[in-house]
């Protein structure tokens, strides 16, 4: 006979167990889906355009756009300047009166008035000013400045839905990713054990 006390104890142990399995189950879909998330990004070759700041060399990673549409806790939107233009001023003509700049940039600027646009001098650096009117696909005014600046280097304007990934979350979910992959192998490796015994078995009674 069972005593009563082991009775208890078996179904106490029972509920342990069943609470663990259950636990393992719920970790394995997390890790799934992890793996899953991770075969939907695609890794990229890419170079910065803000060469000064970033440096030349090739890069390897993900396109934050493209991380958004599968793991958008990946990815953060910020307010930041972007190299839209990134290239010396063509010619720049200042009105001391009105403490405007208009500015004719090598290329199309595809800026609109209102925009925040920062240039770089030499002397005081990062200036970061309003455009007040477009006048062509190339020139633009600028409001608010102090001083004409002969020379001086366009960078871009401020947008406010910059993307940044945010590869500590991708980090992580590589880590489950991995832990997953390594348990299924390890599984594998366990049925491919159990077929070549039985393999064996079979084999000693022909």
């Amino acid at each position: 006979m069972v005593a009563l006390g082991e009775r208890i104890n078996f179904h106490e142990a029972l509920k342990v167990l069943r609470g663990q399995m259950a636990c393992l189950e719920s970790l394995s879909r997390v890790r799934t889906a992890d793996l899953d998330k991770l075969k939907k990004l695609k890794l990229t070759d890419y170079r910065y355009i803000d060469v000064v700041e970033k440096g030349r060399q090739r890069k390897k990673g993900v396109i934050a756009q493209e991380v958004e549409e599968v793991y958008p806790d990946a990815v953060r939107i910020t307010s930041d300047f972007i190299p839209s233009v990134y290239a010396m001023a063509a010619d720049s003509v200042y009105n001391e009166a009105s403490h405007e700049l208009t500015v004719t940039a090598p290329k199309a600027h595809g800026f609109a008035v209102g925009d925040l646009v920062r240039i770089i001098t030499a002397d005081t650096g990062n200036m970061d000013k309003r455009v007040a009117a477009v006048l062509g696909d190339n020139t633009f005014v600028l409001s608010g400045v102090e001083k004409d600046h002969s020379q001086f280097f366009i960078f871009g304007k401020k947008v406010n839905d910059f993307h940044v990934v945010d590869y500590d979350q991708l980090f992580s979910m590589n880590i489950g990713a991995t832990q997953q992959l390594a348990a299924e192998n390890n599984d594998l490796k366990a049925r491919i054990a159990r077929l070549e015994r039985a393999v064996v078995v079979l084999q000693k009674k022909k």
